[in-house]
């Protein structure tokens, strides 16, 4: 599955344009989002995919990364 830009992305959750599911499926989350459900056996559901994302977005927030593209997907907001 080809990725799409993840400050696109990040816009289109904000404005709730796609689910939280989408959003994994559709950026580089993708792959580790689809290891984790292996890993317990699962199927992509919102609920699991809101999991998946607390769990992950914890560690995410803190980096650097993080802040640039959220300052980025705010600007383009503007």
């Amino acid at each position: 599955m080809k990725e799409k830009d993840l400050g696109e992305l990040m816009v289109l959750l904000q404005r709730g344009d796609i689910t939280t599911k989408e959003f994994l499926l559709q950026s580089f989350y993708h792959d580790d989002y689809v290891g984790w459900l292996s890993e317990r056996n699962e199927m992509p559901t919102e609920d699991n995919a809101d999991l998946f994302f607390e769990e992950t977005e914890a560690s995410f927030e803190s980096s650097l990364l993080y802040n640039k593209l959220l300052l980025l997907a705010t600007r383009r907001n503007l």
